[in-house]
């Protein structure tokens, strides 16, 4: 099991854990049987991601829904990349440590221009094809709004769907 996996090799290794531990007051737990599993990533340190109204709008009007999951997952710092790379472990989800590429489908705010190449970096991290028209069926739907959402020009080849407006 991941969870397993990254409590033995990631987690006592990183310099702040709890960005990736999850558990804050307010985290939705749901089981995952039968239904759709959405992973809300942000291309952004926890830090920043997790105080964005946005997100935690999302996350819970999504969470309300008996037909859906949804996940949380931020961009990782410098030394919980080198740590995921060298030990060969996906980027995760923060409430069950699920592998990204194991959603249904990944959806990422996108706040500013300056984090497409780190949605980019977290699609490599996470196993999936970082071009659209390199992933099929068994991989997630990449979707992506907010506000640098409106020209979706630059990341039409990456994502499947824009959420513009």
């Amino acid at each position: 099991m991941l969870k397993n996996e990254l409590e033995k090799r990631f987690f006592p290794y990183v310099i702040k854990p709890g960005r990736y531990a999850g558990g804050e007051p307010g985290t939705v737990i749901k089981d995952h049987s039968g239904k759709t599993l959405y992973c809300h990533a942000f291309p952004d340190k926890y830090e920043i991601g997790q105080s964005y109204l946005g997100l935690q709008s999302i996350y819970h009007i999504v969470n309300s829904d008996d037909r859906f999951v949804c996940e949380r997952t931020f961009a990782v710092d410098i030394d919980a990349e080198e740590i995921l790379r060298k030990e060969n472990l996906p980027l995760f989800s923060l409430e069950t440590c699920k592998d990204v590429k194991e959603f249904d489908a990944v959806g990422f705010t996108l706040s500013y221009e300056m984090v497409f190449t780190t949605l980019l970096n977290m699609l490599d991290l996470s196993g999936i094809p970082i071009r659209s028209k390199d992933r099929d069926d068994n991989h997630p739907i990449i979707m992506a709004g907010g506000p640098a959402a409106y020209n979706p020009e630059p990341m039409a080849d990456f994502v499947d769907i824009f959420f513009i407006g």
